[in-house]
């Protein structure tokens, strides 16, 4: 929780790699907060394969994923597989009816061969994507938010 104690000075100046994770709870904080959407942070959520501890719950029962990621993390091997292991359980909070979506919020924004693959990645795994809405950053998950 130490993230959402931090003002917008001192979250902006966050940018060591070993803050990188809090960085990219900061900032999906700071926009769930803005846009009156946030509901709990790091909450455990039951799903049909196990539970999943979720970045953040926000209104109309979704969960948040954020990744404050390096774009070459897409292509490396161990990122991929935690990034599936996860989007796994968070796929079955959504079958087991304790969300209606999962957003996994990009707080850097991937460029266009990276995301992409990433994409691929996705599809490959998932037979269907229905469940999951990809944000690839600030202001595309800001966008989403304000259309929903």
């Amino acid at each position: 929780h130490k993230v959402m104690l931090l003002t917008d000075e001192e979250g902006l100046t966050v940018s060591d790699s070993q803050w990188k994770g809090d960085f990219g709870d900061w900032m999906t904080f700071r926009i769930l907060w803005e846009y009156g959407l946030f509901e709990d942070y790091q909450e455990n959520v039951e799903g049909t394969m196990g539970s999943i501890r979720a970045d953040f719950k926000a209104r109309g029962e979704r969960l948040v994923e954020d990744k404050n990621m390096e774009p070459h993390w897409v292509y490396e091997d161990m990122w991929l597989v935690k990034l599936k292991d996860e989007l796994v359980r968070y796929r079955g909070t959504v079958e087991a009816g304790n969300a209606k979506e999962v957003v996994l919020f990009l707080c850097s924004s991937l460029g266009e061969k990276e995301l992409t693959h990433l994409r691929g990645k996705l599809s490959d795994w998932f037979d269907d994507l229905s469940w999951l809405k990809v944000c690839n950053g600030k202001e595309e998950f800001a966008k989403y938010l304000t259309g929903y």
